[in-house]
């Protein structure tokens, strides 16, 4: 493709986020509705339906047909965080109550130092692979990957009531799969998880048309956190998750950390496997 007709992809996209704001501002804020519950309820609609060609949240066909015609002249297509969700769609900027997960690999540091760099990267794709498969399914948006690691947001703009439960399930399933993500060359290869819910703010933020749809605040910060100061092979969730989780995981054990760059201390709860 060249730079022209890259150009021109980019100005429309540009014009079909401008028509989507006007519709936005006219449907929600200029009626007083409430643009959370109305995605909440497409949300919901469309995972009953179990449609595979619209995004999950404004129902904009990404597939099919329609969707290569929306493909070609808007530019739009799924959304690299998750699959099933549009490009253009969002949650408008705004705080929302979500759960954030943080996943990191121990021992990444020596087993990069011993190896060519090409085998290095087929082995953090896999590990990544395995993670992103299983927070797709459980309905997060996979907000980014830095190294090793990998971020994950529940809650939006996938918005269900569930999502602190659907966080807790994904991470318990990535640390049951973690032994088929590793190459036994890595030694002591396992994943530390922490997890927070609270208020974020969510949006595109950036500057120009470098922008990226994320989470921020202080609910964030505290889930990475706690995935530092996570045991390897540990899931280690804020009370905030635990008071959602407590039935399943009544032997959790409790701790009251000193997080870095935080003035209070914050209680957190490794996770025990599920009663049976």
């Amino acid at each position: 493709m060249t730079d022209a007709a890259v150009d021109e992809a980019c100005r429309r996209v540009r014009i079909f986020r401008g028509l989507r704001r006007l519709t936005y501002g006219l449907a929600y804020k200029g009626l007083g509705r409430n643009p959370v519950e109305a995605m909440s309820r497409t949300t919901a609609h469309y995972a009953e339906v179990g449609s595979a060609t619209r995004c999950m949240v404004c129902g904009l066909s990404i597939r099919g047909p329609l969707g290569w015609l929306n493909r070609s002249f808007w530019g739009i297509a799924p959304l690299s965080k998750h699959p099933d969700l549009c490009n253009v769609c969002r949650v408008g900027e705004r705080l929302l109550e979500v759960t954030v997960l943080f996943a990191d690999a121990r021992g990444f540091t020596q087993y990069a130092e011993r190896r060519p760099a090409d085998e290095v990267a087929g082995t953090i794709n896999k590990m990544f692979d395995g993670c992103i498969r299983t927070l797709l399914e459980h309905d997060a948006i996979v907000d980014k990957m830095m190294g090793d690691a990998v971020m994950a947001v529940f809650g939006a703009p996938i918005v269900r009531p569930d999502h602190t439960e659907q966080a807790v399930q994904a991470a318990v399933a990535i640390q049951e799969n973690a032994v088929r993500m590793f190459p036994p060359e890595w030694e002591g290869a396992c994943l530390r998880i922490g997890l927070n819910t609270g208020t974020a703010f969510l949006g595109r933020l950036g500057s120009g048309d470098v922008k990226d749809y994320t989470a921020v605040g202080d609910t964030v910060n505290v889930a990475q956190r706690l995935q530092v100061e996570a045991e390897p092979g540990e899931i280690l969730v804020s009370a905030a998750v635990y008071e959602q989780v407590r039935n399943l995981y009544p032997r959790a054990v409790k701790r009251e950390l000193a997080v870095k760059g935080r003035d209070q201390r914050v209680d957190a709860y490794a996770l025990a496997k599920p009663s049976a």
